[in-house]
């Protein structure tokens, strides 16, 4: 269908065919006046190309007709036909018995083309194919395609898909868009055999308006019975947004395991967003769904690359300029994974930022204003933050100098409690750019020194609300503060040190850069180390290698504490490898300093590879293990053959992933199931078959989705 509409476009454009010169071994004239043209004939016009060995044409009526071995060449189509009819008065040319080739990538032929500029364009009796002219693996025959007047639609009668000449499936009507142009008709089916039986859908789109359209899918699974599925998208001069939702009426296998014969299943999003102006704009992301136990049966991935832990429920409404923003949320949550963390409610969260520059002197101030709550108690948190800021920022040739001073307020109203936290602070921060230029190499030496100053106490009862654990790396070493959110601060003074050095080979296409500092700390508390791990991080690239890697030490620098390596090899698309290691002795608890120890061990190792074994035949692979418990985390592998308009694959995969559920049977909550030692996971397994027909679709998963390495990036 694609190749039959670019044949009929690129051929028949707007524009009218005129004959630009004309030549042949003999020429004569007729007794009507027209030219008999034999023996090497070509004819050239301004969109394309004609020869053959006998040619008819009558300047006076504007017909030509073309007989023999017709070849049409175009820019980016040639065709050879039987015979070829042209009249350029009214622009409509017929082929008979034409074979045609787009671009040397689609091949097909056709018993009759009718092209009309101003009309209908008619083809029948056609095959194509993206495999070969002469022996395809497979091709597309096609008893009639009509591009009707407009140019924008197409109808397709009795289309067979056939692999080597043997049929697979028969649709005997469709009628389609063409280019970007959306019409309404039936979509590509959707056919998986997963561990619920046979699951089928086939949507229907709805072409409402320019700006409105409505995808319906019904859906059956063998297990659990019929529903279906609607996507409703809408564009407005201010606003877009998407409705999603799906029901299952009745669900058998649910109604087996629960004794629920009123059970309706069904999920629910909306996302809107509205401009009003350039300054204000509202948001909102609404996810709801009947039960936690949705995503496992109906909405769950069957290959396990994808997971959901909450629903969100956002409100959203910001207002800004070019010194100012001003931002109102509501924030609510569905949790759907009884082992993940409690997630506050915002009812409401107003916060606020504003900065100003005037040369070398800046200011800020941000607030946040804020009321929490929790799913499991009837307990309230109002919050507000207040956090002022001056600072002066100066650059030299080769050295630059910033001075911060600034101030944390937060004060908290809950249950009968009701204090507050302040640190004053002061941060000043010296780079020095020394630079070796030349020609073949340049490099880079840049010390950094950073004295901060923090003052404060914490109160005990103080809440985590917002605050999650920094990453220690050499850029977060710099930060005032080690982590996010606003309720806990390092009250602690103390100086970083760190040197970067930088080495460009332009002309090896080789690059390195190192980079490694520490934290001192001035009037430490009694729970932390006078100072921090030692930071160093090191990546290198050369042609097609990238090499990375990250150390952190312990203070005497007898252990390491955190590493991760990465190395990867890339030549072209098929030709892979990604080798990757993290092995982290204590991972940090939030409330802790980064420097402050705890004991959980982490060790895992990941290997991602593709490689061809030889010209059509590729070997893929992961594997992730966790070398302290001995066991394998993912382990994927198969091959893949692929030609000039097929690819085959075949994949077995074994891997780990959270179990939420089965912790029901034996404990009253998931606290108590933890505490008594329940490991929240279990092993799954699969065996994936796929293939895809190039440039017509897929059946199966994308392989690439899998093989991806979300744990770990």
């Amino acid at each position: 269908m694609l190749l039959m509409t670019l044949l009929a476009n690129e051929l028949m454009t707007e524009e009218e065919i005129k004959i630009k010169s004309i030549d042949a071994t003999k020429i004569s004239t007729l007794e009507d006046e027209s030219l008999l043209m034999e023996g090497s004939v070509k004819i050239f016009t301004n969109q394309f190309n004609l020869e053959t060995s006998k040619a008819i044409y009558n300047k006076k009526t504007g017909k030509l007709i073309l007989e023999g071995d017709v070849k049409l060449l175009a820019e980016k189509v040639q065709s050879s036909s039987s015979s070829l009819f042209l009249d350029l008065n009214s622009n409509i040319m017929k082929l008979e018995d034409s074979n045609f080739d787009y671009l040397n990538q689609s091949f097909g032929n056709a018993k009759s083309i009718i092209l009309r500029t101003a009309g209908e364009t008619i083809i029948t009796s056609s095959s194509w194919n993206n495999c070969s002219a002469e022996d395809p693996i497979w091709d597309l025959e096609i008893r009639e395609v009509k591009l009707l007047e407009e140019k924008e639609n197409v109808v397709i009668r009795g289309l067979t898909l056939k692999i080597k000449d043997i049929p697979i499936f028969y649709i005997p009507y469709v009628r389609s868009a063409v280019g970007d142009t959306r019409t309404s008709g039936f979509l590509a089916p959707s056919l998986k055999q997963g561990k619920d039986g046979l699951d089928l859908s086939i949507p229907f789109y709805f072409n409402l308006a320019q700006n409105f359209d409505l995808e319906v899918s019904p859906r059956y699974i063998s297990k659990r019975g019929l529903g279906f599925s609607s996507d409703f998208r809408y564009l407005t001069s201010l606003s877009s947004g998407q409705i999603k939702g799906a029901l299952f009426n009745e669900d058998k296998e649910y109604l087996r395991e629960t004794g629920d014969s009123n059970n309706k299943r069904w999920e629910a999003s909306w996302k809107h967003k509205t401009d009003f102006s350039d300054n204000l704009s509202l948001n909102f992301n609404y996810q709801d769904t009947s039960d936690v136990y949705f995503y496992r049966d109906i909405g769950s991935d069957q290959y396990g690359s994808s997971k959901k832990n909450y629903l969100k429920k956002i409100f959203n409404l910001r207002w800004k300029n070019k010194n100012n923003k001003i931002n109102l949320e509501l924030k609510d949550y569905v949790k759907l994974n009884p082992f993940s963390s409690e997630v506050y409610k915002t009812l409401p969260r107003i916060n606020s930022y504003s900065f100003y520059e005037n040369d070398w002197i800046f200011s800020s101030l941000r607030t946040d204003v804020s009321k929490f709550k929790f799913d499991t108690s009837d307990q309230e948190i109002k919050r507000i933050f207040l956090n002022p800021k001056l600072g002066i920022r100066k650059t030299w040739n080769s050295s630059s100098l910033n001075f911060v001073s600034s101030s944390n307020y937060v004060r908290y109203k809950f249950d009968e409690y009701e204090f507050s936290n302040s640190s004053p602070s002061t941060e000043i921060d010296y780079k020095i750019f020394l630079s070796r230029p030349d020609t073949a190499k340049s490099s880079y030496l840049i010390p950094n020194v950073k004295y901060i100053y923090q003052d404060g106490e914490i109160n005990p009862l103080t809440p985590l609300i917002d605050t999650r654990r920094r990453t220690l790396s050499y850029s977060s070493l710099f930060n005032k503060d080690l982590s996010s959110g606003h309720d806990r601060h390092t009250y602690s003074n103390r100086v970083v040190v760190g040197l970067k050095k930088i080495d460009m080979h332009l002309s090896k296409g080789l690059s390195n850069s190192f980079s490694i500092g520490r934290s001192f700390q001035i009037n430490k508390r009694d729970d932390e180390n006078n100072v921090s791990n030692l930071i160093t991080e090191y990546k290198s690239t050369m042609d097609n290698f990238i090499f990375s890697s990250s150390l952190e030490t312990n203070r005497d620098v007898s252990n390491i504490d955190r590493a991760i390596i990465s190395l990867v090899y890339s030549k072209e698309e098929q030709r892979r490898i990604e080798i990757r290691g993290i092995y982290d002795r204590n991972v940090q608890d939030v409330v802790n300093s980064s420097w402050t120890n705890s004991s959980m061990p982490l060790k895992q190792l990941e290997l991602v590879m593709n490689w061809p074994l030889i010209s059509s035949i590729n070997f893929f692979g992961r594997f992730n293990r966790d070398l302290d418990s001995k066991k394998s985390l993912d382990l994927s592998y198969g091959v893949e053959y692929s030609n000039c308009c097929l690819k085959f694959g075949l994949m077995n995969r074994k891997w780990i992933e959270e179990d939420y559920f089965t912790w029901i049977e034996n404990f009253d909550s998931p606290s108590q199931a933890l505490q008594s030692g329940y490991f929240p996971a279990k092993e799954r397994d699969s065996l994936l078959i796929f293939f895809e027909f190039k440039n017509l679709g897929r059946l199966g998963k994308d392989i690439n989705q899998i093989l991806s390495s979300p744990s770990l990036d």
